[in-house]
C-alpha cells in the first residue's frame, strides 16, 4: 500500500479517500473484475492463527497509515481513525459485490458515499473546534488552541486581528493547540 499509495502532502481527507477508492476501481478494471484483496481472501479461507495475525497486522497497518493521513488533513483524530476503519471495511466489501456482479456499480456506489463522509470529516472537525474555542478576548483564543497553524487560518477561525500581521502575516507561525 506504500508505494502506489501516497497522497500529496496536504492532501484534503477527500483526496486521501480517493486515491485510497481509485486504486481499488483500477485493480477492479485491470482485472476484469477477477482480483480483489489478497489480505481478504486469506482472513476468509485460512485456518492457520500464523496466516490470520499476518493479515490482522496488513489491516490495522493500512488503519493506521490511513488515520494518520486523515489527521495530517486536518481530521479529528478520533473521527481518523473510525473513519479510516469505514473506508477499508467498506471498499474491501465493495469489490467483493462488484466481483460478485462482475460490474462497478456497487463499488462506484459505495465510493460515492465514502467520499462523502470524507467531506464531511472537515466540516465536523471545523465545526467542533469553533465549539471549543472559548468566549475571552482573542490573546485567550489563541492560547487554548493546541496544534500548530499559520496566522491566517487561526484568523479565520478566531476573528481577531493578528498581532503579528504587520511582520509577516504570511509566514507568522504560531504554536497553538486544538482542544479535542
Amino acid at each position: 500500500m506504500g508505494q502506489v499509495f501516497s497522497p500529496r502532502e496536504g492532501a484534503t481527507p477527500e483526496e486521501v479517500t480517493d486515491l485510497f477508492l481509485r486504486i481499488w476501481r483500477s485493480i477492479l478494471v485491470r482485472s476484469h473484475f477477477k482480483a480483489g484483496c489478497a489480505v481478504v481472501a486469506v482472513t476468509v479461507a485460512a485456518d492457520s492463527p500464523e496466516l490470520l495475525e499476518h493479515a490482522s497486522a496488513i489491516f490495522r497497518a493500512w488503519r493506521g497509515r490511513l488515520s494518520r493521513l486523515l489527521i495530517a488533513a486536518g481530521a479529528a483524530q478520533g473521527d481518523a481513525a473510525q473513519f479510516a476503519a469505514v473506508l477499508i471495511a467498506a471498499s474491501e466489501g465493495a469489490v467483493v459485490l462488484s466481483r460478485g456482479e462482475q460490474s462497478l456499480e456497487p463499488f462506484d456506489l459505495v465510493a460515492s458515499q465514502l467520499l462523502q463522509q470524507a467531506r464531511a470529516l472537515m466540516r465536523t472537525h471545523r465545526s467542533r473546534a469553533a465549539a471549543t474555542v472559548p468566549r475571552g478576548g482573542a490573546t485567550s483564543r489563541l492560547a487554548s488552541l493546541k496544534t500548530t497553524r499559520s496566522c491566517d487560518r487561526v484568523l479565520a477561525q478566531t476573528h481577531h486581528t493578528c498581532p503579528r500581521r504587520s511582520e509577516r502575516a504570511t509566514s507568522c507561525s504560531l504554536r497553538l493547540q486544538l482542544w479535542k
